[in-house]
Order: structure tokens, then sequence, then C-alpha cells
């Protein structure tokens, strides 16, 4: 799933209509532009594809798109990068040298075929050091409000 908005503030999650509690799965939040596009799975690696049975619920103060596509669709991994994205990983395994230049939050998630291994990183702030990624073909979802680089 894909989601962009020129808003200043946005909200998204779906929820389930067939639950007594109307639980929600939350994707994407926050109070900046979100101007780029992105894929992501909860911190707990549970799948977020929306079901049947789920609304979907977007909230913002600009024009908005969601897309479901699969993960062959997203554009490959770069070495660097700006804001947060998704990308398709389709290399052996490896481990790459990992820098973050911001001041705020900072996270790398791959999966590949459903499954969720490990959220790689996890940081505020600066950040510089290896990190693992699994053979490919698999999905890396970056989130970052600053400039990264990811270089084998």
């Amino acid at each position: 799933m894909t989601f962009w908005t020129d808003g200043q503030g946005f909200h998204l999650e779906t929820r389930n209509r067939g639950s007594a509690d109307g639980n929600s799965d939350l994707y994407f939040s926050g109070t900046t532009t979100f101007p780029t596009t992105a894929a992501w799975r909860d911190k707990w690696g549970a799948d977020l594809s929306p079901r049947a049975s789920d609304d979907l619920v977007v909230s913002t103060d600009g024009v908005w798109a969601v897309t479901f596509s699969p993960m062959s669709y997203a554009p490959p991994l770069p070495q660097s990068g700006e804001r947060t994205g998704a990308f398709l990983y389709d290399g052996p395994a490896t481990t790459m040298w990992v820098t973050h230049d911001g001041q705020h939050d900072f996270e790398i998630h791959q999966t590949s075929n459903g499954y969720y291994p490990q959220e790689d990183i996890y940081v505020t702030g600066e950040f510089a050091g290896r990190v693992p990624l699994e053979p490919g073909p698999s999905l890396v979802a970056v989130r970052s409000l600053d400039r990264w680089q990811m270089l084998r």
C-alpha cells in the first residue's frame, strides 16, 4: 500500500467492521507534509493488508491518494534518499553501511514473501552503522523525514 498527501496533518487507518471493539490498524500518522509514497507494516510484523471487513479511514487537510500494488511495482532500492519510501531489493544477502543525517525518527524494515524478519533500525537522530539485508526479492521500507544513505 502506498499513501501520499500534500496536507500538513494526516492520519490513515483501517477499522474492522466485524470487530466488537472496533479495533483498528494505524498505517500512517503525522503533522508534517508527506509528499512521498510509502509502504509499511506494523512493528510486530502483522500483515496490514486490508481485509474485506475493513473500512479505510483517511483524515488530512490536503489532497491525498492511496494505491494498492504488488511488491514488484516498487522502485529499486537507491543508494540514498530523503524522506520515506518503499523500495524493491532484489540482491543477495548482504550487509549495508547505513547513515541518517537527521534529528527525526529513522526506521528500516525488510519484508519478503509476507515474512517479516526483523525491525532492522529504529533510532531517533543521527545514525551510522551496518545493517544486514536478507536475500531478495524483498521490500525495504524506509521511514524518515531526513536524508539517509545505504551503501554495500
